[in-house]
């Protein structure tokens, strides 16, 4: 094989690689054609090559085009982030010096800013001024508790309980059904559980209307229910016809 038969076949190569190899692949052969003479190193020349043109051609191929794939990704990209190296022109130290002396600076000010106490944050029964986030706060803890005129033990004190049964007409307690209770201050919802109780531990007292609701299907109570912290547990029955019986509840003595 011929140093210009060589060349021609490296032409398969792709043109980055020529770039690169061609010079130094050539002058291989060149100092191999010249020191290596006979048949039999002449034949493992000949065998070298081949076995290079087949392995190396496809792997150089290969390679330049995952180069090709992966180098332009974020260069040019709308609307995605791109970085930039600085492998081959470093920034200068008057940039970098620029760089740290602003960030320096708005540090500073920012902390100054902070702790300085201003004139217009002046917060009524408070201690002086206080600092903007001092503020903020003690304004959020004012919101807090001017929200809740009432106290706690005074809103236990006038909340009532009310318990109760719910059986069909045989006796047999009713699971799984919901009791409504619709009043003045709203609807509160309680479910029966596997004997049939049912309790709503805290409600104001009042007038309540009272409906059942089990398989999608309300039955409602005709009257209204008058309930007190006196009151005793009631007893509600599912009735034929789609009727529900309550026991008005009576003052406990």
């Amino acid at each position: 094989m011929s140093e210009k038969l060589y060349t021609r076949l490296f032409r398969l190569y792709p043109s980055r690689f020529r770039k690169e190899y061609e010079a130094e692949a050539l002058q291989l052969i060149r100092d191999r054609l010249r020191d290596e003479t006979g048949t039999f190193k002449r034949g493992r020349l000949l065998w070298d090559l081949v076995a290079d043109f087949l392995v190396g051609l496809p792997q150089a191929h290969r390679n330049s085009y995952t180069a090709a794939e992966t180098q332009p990704l974020s260069l040019n990209a709308v609307g995605i982030p791109s970085f930039q190296v600085l492998d081959e022109e470093p920034m200068r130290p008057k940039a970098i010096l620029l760089g740290c002396t602003l960030s320096l600076a708005t540090i500073v000010a920012f902390a100054f800013l902070l702790s300085r106490s201003m004139a217009h944050l002046y917060v009524p029964g408070s201690k002086g001024r206080m600092s903007p986030i001092e503020a903020v706060v003690d304004r959020l803890n004012q919101a807090a508790t001017s929200d809740t005129p009432i106290s706690g033990s005074e809103k236990v004190a006038e909340a009532i309980a009310w318990r109760g049964a719910l059986a069909d007409e045989s006796g047999r307690p009713v699971r799984s059904a919901e009791i409504h209770l619709i009043g003045g201050h709203g609807e509160l919802v309680a479910r029966t559980v596997a004997d049939g109780s049912f309790a709503f531990p805290q409600l104001p007292p009042g007038y309540y209307e009272v409906a059942v609701v089990l398989g999608g299907r309300e039955i409602a109570y005709r009257k209204s229910l008058h309930l007190s912290a006196v009151s005793s547990p009631s007893r509600l029955t599912l009735a034929s016809g789609g009727r529900l019986l309550v026991s008005q509840p009576s003052k406990l003595p």
